[in-house]
Formats: structure tokens, C-alpha cells, sequence
């Protein structure tokens, strides 16, 4: 462990050094091999950490936004529980961390002063930067003037007119992108209006939806404290988190540097990485750029790549000649794979990492999370949503011999949702932990010794081509290739500029007619998904009804029954030969029922259909494309820009020798190099708000309100891809008016003027040089032989 931090002290040491021969080179290798970070101090501290036997198994989630990551972590980690719902996920680059707590808590970690100070420091580059860009304009706007006959200076007042012109053409340059977001980040700390010092860092809650309340004011997009925080740990009482530390980000394209630097420094350790993409856009270029991030110092068979939303996939042609889904998922695992080995294959960011990601260690894995809830509430179908239940409609409709069974419809789910695939992962891994540690500190010295074996080898081989130059140029030679470059100058400007201005326009046109194409797919996506969350739901009205009900009432009546006379009239009776009654009739009193029938009322729900609509889908599938619009649109601008940069590198190229100046084309390839990475690179901005008629998350009823709603959803629909069309008019011609202000062919040519004398200059002091060279060279020499 000690000798690769030595040589990686070394290697810094000996650049640091020889700052005005080696910091070019450094910084280009650096940055042709992706590798964002190049620091012994953090590669001890990383090292240190597997010292620790004892610390929890790191679980890291990265991918792109919105491609299932809150959904799979509940899937996984919370049994299918919303812990983890769309509102709470980050809206910012804070990082995430979730470990097991006894009590609910948050700690969250701010920018501190150092970092403060060290944004501050970059402000002032930023400011100096644009001053530099404008003093050089200033230079060659003043060198083309033409001057009056015996006239040495300009006057004050054309003075000022060429400086006015300077800054608006250094204005329309592009600052590089860490001083730029640096600039940003200060902005958005100056506008805040709380004390750094009054921030809360750590937050308590009773339940979960009070801690995410809370937390809106860190990650939200508006939240008060957004612009200090740096990353939020969360602590939360669910056992499936004990011994486990899971890392999630929303992406880690992070312009704040220290931020960005915390979130590889905590990717880099991590145990286990789940890379998350979408199946239907599997392995995009960026995701691409962010394994490359993270694939030093984690080994291969450790980094799973989840497909997700894979229900989407399984009723197109893959389905072909298959009949049940874990078929099918079978076959789009496989395809996926070899198209993901492909993409690494032909990307030159694998030539650094802790594995040569150009084979997967591990089988795509396909995961739907609709899958899993299906499963989850598979006996109580009426909590089904309108998407859940149209999933389920599909796979019924498509595999009905499968889904007819309960039983082996089960099974299908399950393998549709993977997450016991997944658990039996981080359940080896935990039980492998102490292994897992001992193979991630030896690929972790691996990575940084092929790390280091890959700078030096081109470090050597630009110290070896260096010191052919000095042997072997002469000044004549020099002086030559100066004489023809001056000779040559406005030809070969006039043609750069006419291949310049050609493959600017080329760039627009096809930039601007692919964006639309982007924009009409995403949009037509957002139309099916608002009319797929329709639905009727059962409804209960409360009414009053009447039903017969007997009562019985007692009435008291006067009754009459016989009784024998006394001892006298019975023989009055008896000798008048019964003329007098023997018997006499008392009267007596009896209740009597009487049965009466009544209309009781009673109340009884009566049930009943009403047609619906889910608000809240249809705003989350709202703010999914409008940040799935600023994505897909920022990657194809991206890729054109790429594609646009390396055919116009290729053209220079072609017509400096097409001119036979006699450079050679090392000094030709260089000097391209420099002004190609000075050209701006404009990212795509978009900012739009959803009406309040809509920024809703109800459910609406009656047909009525239904079409109100959805008139006003599609009106904003079209409204959105016409502000999204404009943006693209609006981006494409402020492109262009950057590429036209800039004077691509001069730079060209002053570039190769001044590399030109530059090898003048060495080559006057031409023995001192080469003892230089010689000296770094062997010292180069010698760190390879160590490694």
C-alpha cells in the first residue's frame, strides 16, 4: 500500500517540479484517460478505510436521473414501503447516504469556510479568465488597425471602441466549466439569506413524511439552505439497513468541485455497485462517462448493472417465438450485455479502472418495480393503480397461459422484479465482507498502479518525442517552417475559416433537427401516459330508506264472566224451578295486544362508478419529461459537439498538410488540441413552470372536470414543446453567434507561431534542455520499473 502512494507522491512531486515541460502533457493525458482525480491524499484515505475490518458493507446506487433508483432501493431495502418517494429524492447534487439508526435523524454536512473561500479563489480565476480572453482580443484587434501615416498610437477614443469590441467578443466565450459553476455556486450563497453558522445540521422527525418536510429545505430546488449543503446522511429504524451503508446519488455530473470530489471519494469505496439505466435507453453515453468514474478500485465482479422498467420491454419483438416472461427477460438480459460490452469496447474511458470493463463479470439483471407491487398486493387487487392494472391487463393479454395461474404467476413476478436476486447479492457480499475488503484494497492498489503505469508510459513517450525534436530540429529548419507559415498565413487561414464556418453550420443543422426529434418523441411519450391514468374507481353514497316494522300496543278492556250466587239465591234457583239464575256476571279488566305495522328509517350506503383521472401520476410524468427533456436534449448536444469537434480536428489537420508548410504534424496535432479545448461548449438551459391548474395531485372526478384537466395537460404539453422548440432555436443561434465571434483560424496559426518559437527557444539552449529531458526521462523510467 505504502509504494504506490510513494510513486503516486513521486509522480506529483516530479511534475510539480517541472511545471513548464511536464503540466501540459500531465494534464492532457489526464484528462484523455478521464481520470478526474489524481491525489495521493485521497487515494491514502481511501486505502486506510480497509483497515477497518468492522465497517459496514457499502452499497453504492448511481445512474442517471429518474431511472428507478428510489424505486428499486424500496423494492430492496424497505420490502416495497414508500420510504423513498419521488418527493424526497434529491432535486440537487447532494449526495445521499442511508445507514440504520436507532431514531429517525438527519445529519446534514454544509460547505465550510475553506470551501467557501477555496469557490471564492475560483471566482477571482473566473474574472481574470475573462480579462485574460479580452486583453488577447484587445491585442489582435489593435494589431489589425490600420494606422495613419506617421500615426504610432491609436487614439483614445478608438482605443476605447476596440476595447468595447474586445469585451464583447471575450463575453460571448464560454468560461471553462469548473470556474463557471464556481461562479454560479457563489452567486446562489450571496443571494441566500441565512448566516452559514445558523444552518441546522442535524434534523430530527417522528416519522419519516416529517423528516423528508424537513429536508426540502436542503435538496429542494428552492430550499432555503440548498446552496450550502454539500451531502445529507440519513439514519432510519429499519433493520434490512444494519450493517449496510447505502450510497445514492442523483447523478454525478457535479459541477462544484469539492462536492464532486466527495462523491467519488465515497463511490470509491464502496463494496458493491448497482449501476441503474432504463431498458429502453440501456447504457447511454453518460451513464457510460459515470461507470468510468467509478470503476478504479472496484472490481469487476462487483459492479451489477440493473435494467430497469423492464415491463416495458416485454411485448415487442422480443417476445418472438417465446411464451412466458422469464423467457423473454432471458433473451433482452442477454442482448443487453453484449450491446453493453460493445459500448465499453468501443470507448477509450476503459483504459483506466480496477477492471478492463470491455466483458461484464455479471448478467445484466432485469428488474421491474411495477412487477414487484403487483406481486406485493397480488390478493388485493383493488388497491391495483391505473398503471399497475394496465401492466397486469398486458401480461394477462399476452402470457395468459402463464398469468391464468396464480400460482406460477407468482413465479413470473418475482423474476420479473429480481429483488431476491438482488438480496442474495448484498446478502454474499455482507457474509464476504472481510474478503470483500481484502480484494478491494488489492484492486485499489491495482487500479492506481495501472493508473500510474498508463500516465507515465505517455508521459515517457512525450519526454522521448520532446527530446527527438531538440536532436534533431535545427534553428534553420525552425526559421523555415516560420517563414512558410507567415508566407502561407492568409491561404491557410482563409481555408481553416471556410472549413470552419462549413462545419459550424453543419453542426446547427443537424444539433437543431435532431433536439426536435427529441422533444415530439418525449411529449407524445407524456399525451399516452395522461390518457393511460384514467380509470373508474367505486364510490359509496350514504342514503336513507324506510322498512316495516310490527309493533304491539296494549289496550285495557272490560270483561264479563260468571259466578255461582251465594247459599240463598242458589235455593231461590232451585225451588222457583230456575225462574232465578243461580249464577251472576261480574265484570273485570285485561290488557289486550294490539299489533300495529310502522316505516322505520334507516341510512345504507349505496354504491356506485365514477370515472377518474390521478392527478399526481400525471404531474410526476410531467416533471419526468421535462427533466427527461433537459437530459435527452443535453446528451445528443453532447454527442454532436463531440462528433462536430473530432471532424473538425481531423479538417485542420488535412489542410495544414494539404499547404505543405513543412511542420511536422505533432506540432500541427498539439496546437489543434489547445484551440479545440478553448472553443465554448454551451450546455443546454431550460427553464418552464407547470400551471397551477395542473400542479395538482388529486384525484379528479366527473367527466367534466376529466376533459377541463386534460385540456389544460395538453394544452401545456404543446405549450412546453413550443418553449422547448424555441430554447433549441435560441440555443442553436446563440452557438452560433460563440463559434462566429470566435477567430478559429488565427488561433490556429498564432498557436503554431508560438510552439514554433517556443522550440527555437529550447533549441538555443538546447544542451540544458536535453539534460532536463534526459533527467525527467530516466526519472519516469525508473517509477515504471517500481511499479
Amino acid at each position: 500500500m505504502s509504494n504506490v502512494i510513494t510513486l503516486t507522491k513521486a509522480l506529483e512531486k516530479l511534475v510539480e517540479e517541472n511545471k513548464s515541460k511536464l503540466s501540459h502533457h500531465f494534464e492532457t493525458i489526464k484528462a484523455n484517460l478521464n481520470i478526474p482525480e489524481f491525489n495521493s491524499e485521497i487515494l491514502a484515505k481511501q486505502l486506510k478505510e480497509f483497515e477497518n475490518k468492522d465497517r459496514t458493507l457499502k452499497l453504492g446506487i448511481i445512474g442517471r436521473v429518474k431511472a428507478g433508483k428510489s424505486s428499486l432501493l424500496n423494492a430492496l431495502v424497505f420490502d416495497g414501503e414508500d420510504i423513498l418517494p419521488k418527493a424526497a429524492t434529491p432535486m440537487t447534487a447532494s449526495l445521499v447516504q442511508l445507514e440504520y439508526g436507532e431514531t429517525l435523524r438527519a445529519d446534514v454536512e454544509k460547505f465550510d469556510e475553506a470551501d467557501i473561500q477555496k469557490m471564492e479563489e475560483k471566482v477571482v480565476e473566473y474574472h481574470q479568465w475573462f480579462k485574460d480572453q479580452e486583453n488577447r482580443f484587445f491585442e489582435r484587434l489593435k494589431n489589425s488597425e490600420p494606422k495613419k501615416l506617421g500615426q504610432i498610437e491609436l487614439s483614445s477614443e478608438r482605443e476605447q471602441e476596440l476595447r468595447k469590441k474586445a469585451k464583447a467578443q471575450a463575453n460571448a466565450i464560454e468560461a471553462p466549466i469548473v470556474l463557471q459553476a464556481s461562479f454560479e455556486q457563489s452567486q446562489q450563497i450571496k443571494k441566500g439569506t441565512v448566516c452559514l453558522s445558523d444552518i441546522p445540521t442535524t434534523l430530527v422527525a417522528d416519522n419519516i413524511q416529517d423528516l423528508n418536510k424537513q429536508l426540502v429545505d436542503y435538496v429542494g430546488a428552492n430550499g432555503k439552505y440548498m446552496p450550502f449543503t454539500k451531502s445529507i446522511h440519513l439514519y432510519l429504524p429499519y433493520p434490512s439497513l444494519k450493517g449496510l451503508n447505502i450510497i445514492d446519488t442523483p447523478g454525478i455530473n457535479d459541477p462544484i468541485v469539492s462536492r464532486e470530489a466527495r462523491t467519488h471519494e465515497l463511490l470509491g469505496s464502496c463494496d458493491v455497485v448497482l449501476v441503474v439505466s432504463p431498458s429502453g435507453q440501456f447504457l447511454s453515453r453518460d451513464d457510460i462517462s459515470l461507470i468510468s468514474r467509478i470503476a478504479r478500485g472496484v472490481e469487476g465482479k462487483n459492479i451489477h448493472f440493473v435494467a430497469s422498467k423492464v415491463d416495458d420491454q416485454l411485448f415487442g419483438s422480443e417476445k418472438e417465438g417465446l411464451h412466458t416472461p422469464s423467457e423473454v427477460l432471458d433473451r433482452i438480459s442477454a442482448k443487453l450485455k453484449t450491446q453493453a460490452e460493445n459500448n465499453f469496447q468501443n470507448n477509450t474511458l476503459n483504459e483506466v479502472g480496477g477492471a478492463d470493463i470491455t466483458q461484464l463479470d455479471n448478467p445484466v439483471i432485469c428488474s421491474s418495480s411495477v412487477a414487484y407491487t403487483l406481486l406485493k398486493q397480488f390478493d388485493n387487487q383493488a388497491s391495483w393503480d391505473a398503471n399497475t392494472q394496465t401492466v397486469w391487463g398486458n401480461l394477462s393479454e399476452y402470457y395468459g397461459d402463464v398469468f391464468n395461474n396464480a400460482e406460477q404467476a407468482k413465479i413470473e413476478l418475482a423474476k420479473m422484479a429480481s429483488i431476491d436476486q438482488l438480496n442474495n447479492i448484498i446478502e454474499t457480499s455482507r457474509e464476504n465482507a472481510t474478503n470483500t475488503l481484502r480484494v478491494r484494497e488489492i484492486n485499489a492498489e491495482q487500479a492506481q498502479i495501472k493508473t500510474l503505469q498508463s500516465i507515465l508510459k505517455k508521459l515517457n513517450k512525450e519526454v522521448r518525442q520532446e527530446i527527438r525534436d531538440l536532436e534533431n530540429t535545427d534553428l534553420k529548419q525552425l526559421e523555415q517552417e516560420q517563414r512558410s507559415l507567415e508566407q502561407e498565413k492568409n491561404r491557410v487561414e482563409t481555408n481553416l475559416n471556410a472549413e470552419y464556418a462549413r462545419q459550424c453550420q453543419q453542426l446547427i443543422s443537424s444539433l437543431s433537427a435532431d433536439l426536435n426529434q427529441q422533444i415530439t418523441r418525449l411529449l407524445r411519450n407524456l399525451e399516452r401516459t395522461a390518457n393511460n391514468n384514467r380509470g373508474q374507481e367505486t364510490r359509496y353514497e350514504q342514503k336513507t330508506g324506510y322498512r316495516e316494522k310490527i309493533e304491539t300496543e296494549w289496550e285495557t278492556k272490560t270483561e264479563y264472566r260468571k259466578v255461582k250466587r251465594n247459599v240463598v239465591m242458589r235455593g231461590l234457583s232451585w225451588f222457583t224451578g230456575g225462574l232465578i239464575n243461580d249464577y251472576d256476571y261480574e265484570s273485570y279488566e285485561v290488557r289486550v295486544p294490539i299489533s300495529k305495522t310502522i316505516q322505520v328509517p334507516y341510512t345504507y350506503n349505496q354504491e356506485y362508478n365514477v370515472d377518474v383521472i390521478y392527478a399526481d401520476r400525471i404531474l410526476d410524468a410531467l416533471l419526468d419529461t421535462r427533466e427527461e427533456c433537459v437530459d435527452e436534449l443535453e446528451s445528443a448536444r453532447k454527442e454532436h459537439y463531440q462528433q462536430w469537434q473530432q471532424q473538425l480536428r481531423q479538417s485542420v489537420v488535412n489542410i495544414i498538410k494539404a499547404n505543405k508548410l513543412g511542420i511536422d504534424v505533432r506540432t500541427v496535432k498539439n496546437a489543434v488540441e489547445r484551440v479545440i479545448h478553448s472553443l465554448p461548449a454551451r450546455a443546454f438551459k431550460l427553464s418552464s413552470r407547470i400551471p397551477n391548474s395542473i400542479n395538482r395531485t388529486d384525484v379528479i372526478e366527473g367527466k367534466s372536470q376529466i376533459k377541463a384537466y386534460l385540456n389544460d395537460v395538453f394544452q401545456y404539453s404543446a405549450g412546453l414543446q413550443n418553449e422547448l422548440e424555441s430554447a433549441v432555436q435560441q440555443y442553436s443561434s446563440q452557438i452560433q453567434h460563440s463559434l462566429s465571434t470566435i477567430h478559429f483560424a488565427e488561433m490556429i496559426t498564432d498557436t503554431l507561431s508560438a510552439s514554433i518559437s517556443k522550440k527555437k527557444q529550447d533549441i538555443q539552449d538546447k544542451e540544458k534542455n536535453l539534460a532536463q529531458f534526459n533527467t525527467i526521462q530516466d526519472k519516469l523510467t525508473q517509477l515504471l520499473e517500481e511499479l
